[in-house]
């Protein structure tokens, strides 16, 4: 769920931040991306806004004006 959310706000010119700790989920998550954004008919830019990281501490928190949680529960 959390690709799928991070591609709509892409496909719509956000800079995109994917928490991910879960190493098998992370490397999927570019090809279940790219799977939304052809969906959603994004340009081929929508893609380069979508960064994966490991830990919270990467993100650029100074720039954040969001933050969407979707984790399994």
């Amino acid at each position: 769920m959390g690709g799928d959310i991070a591609a709509v706000f892409a496909a719509r010119g956000w800079q995109v931040h994917v928490i991910e700790p879960a190493a098998a989920v992370r490397g999927s998550l570019p090809r279940r991306a790219a799977a939304a954004l052809a969906s959603l008919r994004a340009t081929r830019a929508a893609a380069g806004r979508i960064r994966v990281h490991t830990e919270l501490s990467a993100l650029p928190w100074d720039d954040t004006a969001l933050v969407v949680e979707a984790a399994p529960e």
